[in-house]
C-alpha cells in the first residue's frame, strides 16, 4: 500500500509499526514492513506491506500511534502489481504471476 499521512513520521513511529500493535480492545496486528517514501510540507508518504489484511488494519495501526491516514492506495496483491490500474479494470495474469501465486498457496499448506 502507499499511504499518505498528515505530519512527519519518524523512524521511531516506523519501528512501532514494524514490531506489531495491540489495540486497547485486544485486537492484535502482526508485524508489517514500512518504508518512508517522502516527507514534504508536513506530510509523509509511506509504503506499507502487510501480511494479514484485516479490516482497516493500516488505519488502525497508524491510529494506535496517533497518526491519521489521509489516503490509502493498494499497489500490489502478492507479486501482482496493480499500481497503474483504474478501479474496476482487470487484466490477464502472466504465467509467471500465476506460478508465483500458486507457489504461495502451496507454502501456506505446508505450514499447516
Amino acid at each position: 500500500y502507499q499511504v499518505k499521512v498528515e505530519g512527519e513520521v519518524s523512524q521511531v513511529d516506523v519501528s512501532e509499526m514494524e514490531k506489531g500493535v495491540e489495540l486497547f480492545d485486544g485486537t492484535k496486528f502482526k508485524k508489517c514492513k514500512v518504508k518512508i517514501l517522502d516527507i514534504a510540507d508536513r506530510k509523509t508518504k509511506l509504503e506499507v506491506q502487510i501480511t494479514e489484511g484485516k479490516n482497516r488494519e493500516i488505519r488502525n495501526v497508524l491510529d494506535s500511534i496517533n497518526i491519521g491516514t489521509k489516503s490509502l492506495t493498494r499497489v500490489r496483491i502478492g507479486n501482482v502489481s496493480i499500481q497503474d490500474m483504474k478501479p474496476g479494470e482487470f487484466r490477464d495474469l502472466s504465467q509467471n504471476e500465476v506460478s508465483e501465486l500458486l507457489s504461495l498457496t502451496t507454502k501456506q499448506k505446508e505450514v499447516y
